[in-house]
């Protein structure tokens, strides 16, 4: 998966798109901010982010989901400056950071084909009731 073209094909989505990131589920996450968008909320912060909060959220839906829903496919957190799309894949995930003013849910086809297409491969998470 080469991260840098992935983010750059995600940020050209449109000016609605503030910031990406993908966690491959090891190592080091990989952030990309749109050129003149608000530094603040990028500094220092999206390590944890990504390595760390966004997991532990995706995991606890993720097991909600598979449990009495059939599975989890994206996660939408409304913060008040943005919002945040966390799409899990096999092996990490995907966050996407959008202005608050726009609507995340039209691009969330497009945004999975982009990731799936630079190798990050997406699975419904089910529970075998059986």
């Amino acid at each position: 998966m080469r991260a840098e073209e992935l983010l750059d094909a995600i940020l050209e989505l449109g000016p609605t798109v503030k910031a990406a990131a993908v966690y491959p589920g090891s190592g080091e996450p990989v952030f990309r901010l749109r050129t003149g968008a608000d530094q603040r909320s990028a500094v220092g912060g999206e390590y944890w982010e990504e390595a760390v909060v966004n997991p532990t959220l995706l995991d606890l839906v993720r097991r909600c989901g598979a449990a009495r829903h059939e599975g989890l496919e994206h996660l939408i957190i409304r913060y008040a400056d943005c919002w945040l799309l966390l799409i899990p894949f096999d092996k990490g995930h995907a966050s996407i950071t959008f202005q608050p003013s726009a609507d995340p849910i039209p691009v969330i086809a497009s945004i999975r084909s982009l990731c799936e297409r630079h190798g990050l491969g997406f699975s419904v998470a089910s529970w075998d009731r059986g």
